[in-house]
């Protein structure tokens, strides 16, 4: 059975977004993991732009997807990973001027 192995909480970095903040939970089920984050009170994103996710393991920084917001500000992520993979320090969620960055390029928005 799939089961809650850990559960985090986003907290705003950035005092431009008062609001935004999020949860996550960290799901096993045999040797597959899912990190499911859910996000608020972030503004939507304009053009190009994309809120792009940020796992931290062993002092290195890995892309963990990307993804945007509805008119509300709210917006949510699966990602699916190993159960190897699923020990890391931190998650982070920056404000990228597009999606297909392979590090951080904007500013730092949300993080554990």
């Amino acid at each position: 059975p799939m089961e809650v192995v850990n559960a985090y909480e986003l907290k705003g970095f950035d005092q431009t977004m008062p609001s935004a903040g999020g949860q996550g939970w960290l799901t096993r089920q045999g040797e597959k993991a899912q990190l499911v984050l859910q996000l608020y009170g972030l503004p939507p994103t304009d053009g190009d732009q994309a809120y792009q996710v940020w796992i931290m393991r062993d002092g290195q920084r890995s892309n963990g997807g990307t993804f945007c917001v509805d008119r509300q500000g709210a917006g949510i992520i699966t990602l699916e990973m190993n159960v190897s993979e699923a020990e890391f320090e931190s998650i982070g969620i920056t404000l990228e001027p597009d999606s297909r960055g392979s590090e951080p390029r904007g500013r730092k928005v949300l993080g554990t």
